[in-house]
């Protein structure tokens, strides 16, 4: 919906947003996402230079017109070019973290980077067979670009990249500090490779998977990183809406999952998992009256500043000692509820 076709409400909402947003912007148009430590009584943030953020908050603005969110989108793409390694890979950390060279590329960010940049009209490094290299027999993506070797119609091919190679150590740091494991695989991971990849042969076993995880409610374990099950009811969405139509399954069962849910329950929400809820609507097609009370919700919690509190969107670190999320995420994540809906009765 174009932005002037809003409520003056929701319009004046997502005016000031996206100031908060243009201020919060780093001038190399990274935006933060702070880490947090979660078992712990301080409320001690650290900066964590990622290119993650950067990349959901530019989908979330595609949704939103005028020249100050052109001119974030704008530095945000610049940005996100920068971090594209050579080989067409990302990171979670970028270079001007310590960091950087700690973590194996992967396909989260990888996907979620060429996505936005691609959805915008730039041009990304041929990555699709280095992704496509990096599934399991079923067909489900590894969330670790590493030296695989993976089936085909001729036999098995190997996916090989010589940076890589020490990651195949599992004594390496990396897999003894955090909770990753070489072969992971991550439902909402999968949901952003197939957004990026598209509805091909060669993403049917990720959509299969991604169906049976929704149809065994199996949603609330079924990913290690993001927290809870509305990151990843998002997610799929968002692919579905993208065109990946073999997603279709899961959308009845979320919309039905999403309104047999109690009154109390949606009262309970905070503003991140309302927001996301109401994308997952939006994404799906669903009309109806508990979207209007979500981004109602939304309207009112707004902070004077054009902002949204700070919650947790997804975690790491031994037991899930640490997590990230920021304003800046959960505001981005309002403004896509609200540019994109609007209530009737307006």
């Amino acid at each position: 919906m174009p932005p002037n076709m809003l409520c003056p409400q929701s319009l004046d909402a997502v005016k000031r947003a996206v100031e908060f947003l243009a201020e919060r912007q780093r001038s190399d148009g990274e935006f933060e996402t702070p880490m947090s430590w979660l078992h712990r009584d301080s409320e001690e943030q650290e900066y964590d230079s990622s290119p993650f953020a950067t990349s959901l908050i530019l989908h979330s603005l595609r949704s939103v017109g005028g020249e100050r969110s052109q001119a974030i989108i704008q530095r945000g793409l610049e940005f996100l070019q920068t971090v594209v390694e050579p080989a067409g890979w990302v990171r979670y950390w970028t270079r001007r973290s310590e960091k950087h060279a700690f973590i194996p590329p992967d396909v989260d960010d990888t996907c979620c980077v060429s996505h936005v940049l691609a959805s915008y009209g730039l041009p990304v490094p041929d990555n699709r067979s280095l992704i496509l290299g990096n599934r399991d027999s079923r067909g489900a993506f590894h969330t670790w670009i590493l030296p695989r070797r993976v089936p085909t119609a001729n036999g098995v091919s190997p996916a090989v990249n010589a940076q890589l190679t020490t990651f195949l150590d599992h004594e390496h740091p990396f897999w003894q500090t955090t909770e990753a494991e070489a072969n992971d695989i991550d439902a909402a991971v999968n949901a952003n490779v197939v957004m990026f990849l598209g509805d091909l042969a060669e993403t049917q076993g990720a959509c299969r998977y991604l169906n049976q995880i929704i149809m065994d409610e199996a949603e609330e374990c079924a990913d290690k990183w993001y927290l809870g099950r509305y990151p990843l009811y998002y997610l799929i969405s968002r692919a579905f809406a993208g065109g990946v139509h073999s997603l279709e399954p899961s959308r009845g069962a979320v919309i039905g999952r999403l309104l047999e849910m109690p009154r109390h329950a949606w009262a309970d929400l905070n503003p991140l998992q309302s927001a996301l809820a109401a994308c997952t609507m939006i994404n799906f097609g669903y009309e109806g009256s508990l979207l209007t009370d979500l981004t109602e919700g939304l309207l009112n919690g707004q902070a004077t500043d054009g902002s949204w509190p700070r919650h947790i969107l997804y975690t790491g670190g031994p037991e899930h000692a640490v997590g990230w999320g920021s304003r800046e995420l959960t505001t981005a994540f309002c403004v896509e509820a609200l540019a994109r809906f609007e209530p009737k009765r307006c």
